[in-house]
């Protein structure tokens, strides 16, 4: 595989491959496995997953991440919380959406520099202060809602009255 220098020179952008290999190094850098097109790490109560997703319209990705909780059935969900790659500030939420678009001309360092800032504070800082399911609880009690959040966890947390999941 061609290094980014080289595909600059080239004139072209980074493909699929390169994409997935510079996610892959930087996740592993905080000890994260990949499997498919996801990345995780596991201790004894949850899990920490992030998941690469392409969209079928374009060239274009999404990053996705959150939690397992290992004492709760996963049903059908992927995870029991997630969240999408992103940002409160529209203007930098308008910028990881252009970050994650492949149909635009962004060169590569610029693309990886900016897309790391991003991935660290939002993703890693969220997992860096995760690590129980109590740690989990405390996060989703400073929420102003829960509305995305599974029944199952709700009542599992016993955070509102839910009869059934």
């Amino acid at each position: 595989m061609e290094n980014s220098f080289a595909c600059l020179l080239r004139g072209d952008r980074m493909d699929k491959s390169e994409f997935i290999k510079y996610l892959d190094d930087l996740f592993k850098s905080h000890s994260f496995k990949k499997r498919g097109n996801q990345w995780s790490f596991s201790n004894d109560e949850i899990i920490k997953i992030i998941r690469l997703s392409k969209s079928r319209y374009g060239n274009f990705y999404y990053i996705y991440y959150g939690f397992i909780i290992k004492n709760l059935e996963l049903g059908r969900s992927m995870m029991h919380v997630s969240r999408g790659l992103g940002s409160l500030d529209d203007k930098e939420n308008a910028r990881i959406m252009e970050l994650l678009d492949f149909d635009l001309s962004i060169p590569d360092e610029d693309r990886k520099n900016e897309l790391k800032k991003f991935i660290e504070r939002e993703i890693f800082g969220m997992f860096n202060k995760i690590h129980t399911e109590e740690d989990l609880l405390m996060e989703l009690k400073k929420r102003d809602h829960l509305n995305d959040i599974p029944l199952c966890v709700k009542k599992y947390f016993k955070l509102e009255d839910v009869d059934e999941c």
